[in-house]
């Protein structure tokens, strides 16, 4: 309520792309363009992923949504078609979207300005245990 919904299942961030591809196109730096693709990518893969769970072919859907020039558009999941989301009622917070977008970027910079990154190694015997 706070900031107000957007359509959901990661077809909002499929619709930001279309603004990403501009920036991609006017950038001349080669790095600042590489981020730039890394970043769609990252962007794209929550809606990729809502997808493949359904076992429909994630780039094609998503192609079909990204040449659609309403952006209330997207795809349903549970129906299977592309369709006015935000009329089905398949929507996310705006502040939820926003803020994962804003950590993962946040904590991805972090990676990228150090030169070491700590990782706990996951235990498959303890975590069949638990």
């Amino acid at each position: 309520l706070e900031e107000g919904i957007v359509i959901g299942a990661g077809m909002a961030l499929v619709n930001a792309t279309k603004e990403l591809d501009q920036a991609i196109g006017a950038e001349k730096d080669i790095n600042v363009r590489f981020g730039l693709e890394t970043l769609k990518q990252a962007v794209l893969r929550p809606a990729k992923q809502v997808i493949e769970n359904t076992g429909e072919n994630a780039d094609v859907i998503i192609e079909r949504v990204c040449n659609s020039n309403k952006s209330y558009m997207g795809y349903n999941a549970a129906s299977g078609r592309i369709t006015n989301l935000m009329a089905e009622g398949v929507i996310d917070p705006h502040k939820v979207v926003r803020c994962a977008l804003e950590y993962a970027v946040s904590v991805m910079g972090l990676f990228l300005i150090t030169s070491a990154v700590v990782a706990e190694e996951k235990d498959e015997k303890n975590e069949k245990r638990n």
